[in-house]
């Protein structure tokens, strides 16, 4: 069971959205881009296979060299979200653009594991956006150029705001890397990474990471006598979901050797 929104469309205000469920292993493999804009990535080094945040897969980057090439990618909005879960193994790049020099890190250049960002100057949102290694953090930063100020969020609840003069994005893009390939390599497993061309309310930022979590609750599933032919599965699931959230589940026969019709 997966929840979760469906896959983007440019009516989302998505620039890209990177579910890495699907991706080539080694140098020139493709990882799609779900937002509906063809923004696809090239991978570069990188491990597939790694178990993801929701139970699927994500992507490993274990050195300088692996990334995320994502060249496609430009705005000139200046107000962003970014979006991502991440398990880390050290404080390197997560996000960097040629253009404008707009960089997402993990502290290398502040305090390691700190959430930062990088427009012209190093800013960290401090003590409170550490994210501790070996587990899976869902982080954002809402970057908001009207305003000037950037907030970022940890599993959806904000962990302060910052000056941020706004930056266009384009040119080389990378991810997990800078985008020169050499600086800051990311270290660790990252998924269903995001980027929006607008500011999301903490509303949406919130609503964002609870429909992307894992299930907290349990599952089980048994085999239901209609008749001596035909059986049907059914799934009990117990979890706590966010009001308002679909759960879409799906039955399937069998016959009667017990194989799916």
């Amino acid at each position: 069971v997966r929840l979760g929104y469906d896959n983007g469309t440019s009516g989302d205000s998505l620039i890209a959205y990177y579910r890495m469920d699907e991706a080539e292993s080694g140098s020139g493999g493709t990882v799609a881009d779900y937002s509906g804009n063809k923004n696809d990535a090239t991978a570069e080094g990188l491990k597939t296979g790694a178990t993801g945040v929701l139970g699927t897969k994500g992507l490993q980057f274990n050195s300088s060299g692996n990334q995320l090439n994502s060249g496609g990618i430009s705005s000139t909005s200046k107000s962003y979200t970014f979006s991502g879960w991440v398990k880390r193994n050290n404080s390197g790049y997560i996000f960097d653009t040629e253009t404008g020099r707009l960089v997402i890190s993990l502290g290398e250049f502040t305090k390691g594991g700190e959430l930062s960002f990088y427009d012209g100057s190093w800013k960290s949102f401090g003590s409170d956006a550490f994210i501790s290694e070996e587990r899976w953090t869902q982080f954002a930063i809402v970057f908001n150029a009207t305003e000037g100020r950037a907030e970022g969020y940890l599993d959806g609840t904000s962990v302060g705001t910052l000056p941020y003069s706004g930056k266009n994005i384009g040119g080389a893009t990378t991810i997990g890397s800078s985008f020169s390939g050499v600086v800051s390599p990311f270290v660790g497993t990252l998924d269903e990474f995001r980027i929006y061309n607008r500011s999301l309310s903490s509303e949406e930022v919130r609503d964002l990471h609870f429909l992307e979590r894992p299930i907290s609750g349990s599952y089980s599933t048994e085999v239901i006598e209609e008749n001596k032919i035909t059986k049907w599965f059914r799934v009990d699931l117990d979890a706590d979901v966010h009001e308002g959230t679909d759960l879409n589940m799906t039955f399937r026969a069998l016959d009667g050797n017990n194989s799916l019709i």
